[in-house]
């Protein structure tokens, strides 16, 4: 079960969040409304003795998990409920595979069918989330950043900005993130809205919305900041919060939640760990090397050819040169078809063609490992290598010649491989006939040609 904990920037514990950064999600029927916050896995309802705020009346709701410095959810609901009928329980979410603990709050409407546009309407003490004089400090951040959903789609972008903002200042991820991505992309003329973008480009700002939202629990915008501090050379910084993009991610299983962005930030710390830099660290490819791993078995192409590196140079492992030869056959095999031609092969075996060079590469290796000798832990210098394995080539007649060769053997093997297994199945019928019944891997038509019928 993954721990479900986010690091913490003050002396309060930021919201668990759902991987795309929304601190809740709602959806309703005709007949109910049905809320989902994430918790803590040891949370305990109240009326467990949790020391936790799951308050709904007829016409409001609040939810405080403890330790949290904010309501999750507080203000008028959008109309009346059912509080008789309305319930809350606690269930894991194996459907995503996340892993969550979720709290599910559900409320039975006073008025069946009435569809809601949004949970939260108002605030406690009554200030419209619809009002731009509403004081931010009182509204419930999801519905202000629903709302400027509401608005953008309408084409309100003075609206809709005010409530994005409004949700941001209460710490609202998705606010964060919008605005951000709004503050990277910028526009040149921001007041004629030509692109629906009403800021122009600072980096720095986005930046500051990034950092925040990482902070908050966010994974992507930690890996985010990580990239900015890559790109100005402050490593250390970079590796802080790769590393924390990661912990978040591994709160909610994110190896299959969120695979290609784990794998991404996998490969970004396998490569720092790699190079090494004055400000942080020298360089270790034994650090690397388990970054390489992760990324590689989550289909990384970057992975499996930085784990091909290692092995043919015996970097951080043994030289492998079957190993090696895997590894850029499988990168090749993950490119996408745009970047396949001309092949990904490293720089020292320029020349050797993903089908017979790798293959003569590998037989060299192995030819001379049993002829020298050699341990598993000793390797052979991989100039010599690519030599040999040209010599061998031209010697063969060429690469079309080797190729040819190659194909008939592995044609033959598969015809033995075929004939082999024909045997064998003759010999199991020939056992169950003489037996006057079936042997236990017999086909089931057998036991009919068989039988006494």
């Amino acid at each position: 079960m993954p721990s479900q904990t986010r690091p913490s920037p003050g002396g309060s514990e930021p919201p668990l969040l759902y991987p795309d950064g929304n601190p809740y999600q709602w959806s309703e029927t005709p007949e109910s409304v049905t809320i989902q916050l994430v918790v803590p896995n040891n949370f305990q309802s109240p009326k467990k003795g949790g020391d936790h705020v799951i308050a709904f009346a007829r016409d409001s709701l609040v939810v405080h998990i403890a330790g949290e410095k904010r309501e999750r959810i507080k203000g008028k609901l959008f109309a009346p409920v059912n509080k008789e009928e309305s319930t809350y329980e606690m269930n894991v979410d194996k459907l995503s595979k996340t892993g969550l603990h979720l709290l599910t709050i559900t409320l039975t409407k006073s008025t069946p069918n009435k569809e809601w546009p949004i949970l939260i309407s108002a605030t406690l003490s009554g200030g419209k989330v619809l009002d731009p004089s509403t004081d931010a400090e009182d509204i419930d951040p999801q519905s202000a950043f629903i709302l400027g959903d509401v608005y953008l789609q309408a084409k309100n972008i003075h609206m809709a900005v005010g409530h994005y903002q409004k949700a941001a200042s209460r710490d609202n991820v998705p606010a964060l993130l919008k605005l951000a991505a709004w503050h990277m992309l910028g526009d040149s003329e921001p007041d004629s809205l030509v692109l629906g973008i009403p800021f122009k480009r600072d980096l720095e700002k986005a930046f500051e919305y990034h950092l925040k939202a990482a902070h908050l629990g966010h994974a992507e915008a930690a890996h985010h900041v990580g990239m900015v501090y890559l790109e100005k050379g402050n490593y250390a910084k970079a590796a802080e919060y790769f590393e924390l993009a990661q912990k978040i991610m591994d709160s909610y299983n994110g190896k299959v939640v969120e695979k290609q962005l784990y794998a991404s930030n996998a490969m970004r710390l396998g490569l720092m760990h790699a190079d090494g830099d004055e400000g942080w660290k020298k360089p270790d490819i034994d650090a690397a090397i388990p970054y390489y791993a992760v990324a590689a078995d989550l289909g990384n192409p970057d992975g499996t050819f930085a784990l091909a590196a290692c092995a043919l140079n015996g970097w951080g492992m043994p030289q492998n040169i079957q190993f090696a030869v895997h590894m850029i056959r499988q990168t090749n095999e993950l490119l996408p078809p745009h970047l396949k031609n001309p092949p990904r092969i490293p720089p020292q075996l320029e020349g050797l063609d993903l089908e017979v060079g790798m293959e003569v590469l590998a037989g060299v290796w192995n030819r001379f490992r049993e002829e020298l000798g050699l341990g598993p832990e000793q390797g052979m210098g991989l100039p010599f290598l690519v030599e040999q394995t040209h010599k061998f080539i031209a010697e063969m007649g060429g690469f079309e010649v080797v190729r040819k060769k190659l194909r008939d053997a592995e044609a033959a093997n598969a015809a033995d491989a075929a004939a082999a297994a024909a045997a064998a199945a003759e010999s199991v019928n020939g056992s169950a006939v003489r037996r006057g019944g079936t042997s236990s891997t017999s086909a089931p038509k057998m036991k009919t040609a068989t039988s006494s019928s």
